[in-house]
């Protein structure tokens, strides 16, 4: 895998006024290392503290290993187990884990709605926001989540 350089400009403007005492852990899960170290440069910045897996199936590995961990951000295409299929997966082992699906295929949003309207369980697992996103976007759609109680029905951005 190649590394492509990742622009962090405009990272600070994703800084809250006020940084928590006891972050929330994040888990990043992309195959791309690039969109790895931005999304986690982002959510450091904002006071978030942040885990990194380079596939689904380490992902599910670190969740098994980590009850603290309160959100995932996946890419949805990935090799073997995409950021869908991870996130059902997560549905059934760790409810507790919210999970914000991310892509930059434009296409794609339309065919996460289809699946989100067919059952309330999908639903739930299809927070969803597209790439690119700026550092604002990214903050505040993981703080839009993260404020959302057990079994609410997540709005979607796309």
């Amino acid at each position: 895998m190649s590394l492509q350089p990742v622009s962090l400009e405009n990272v600070a403007d994703a800084t809250p006024q006020a940084i928590p005492v006891d972050p929330d852990r994040i888990l990043v899960v992309d195959d791309d290392e690039g969109i790895c170290r931005y999304v986690g440069a982002v959510l450091k910045g904002a006071g978030y503290e942040v885990l990194y897996a380079n596939s689904g199936e380490a992902a599910l590995r670190i969740c098994d290993q980590d009850p603290s961990i309160k959100l995932i951000l996946a890419d949805v295409l990935m090799p073997n187990l995409g950021g869908r299929q991870l996130a059902s997966h997560i549905g059934s082992s760790h409810p507790q884990i919210k999970v914000i699906l991310m892509s930059g295929y434009p296409n794609l949003s339309g065919l996460l709605n289809g699946i989100a309207s067919r059952t309330e369980k999908i639903r739930s697992e299809c927070n969803f926001i597209r790439k690119p996103f700026s550092p604002s976007e990214l903050t505040h759609k993981v703080r839009e989540i993260l404020s959302q109680q057990a079994g609410a029905v997540p709005s979607q951005s796309l």
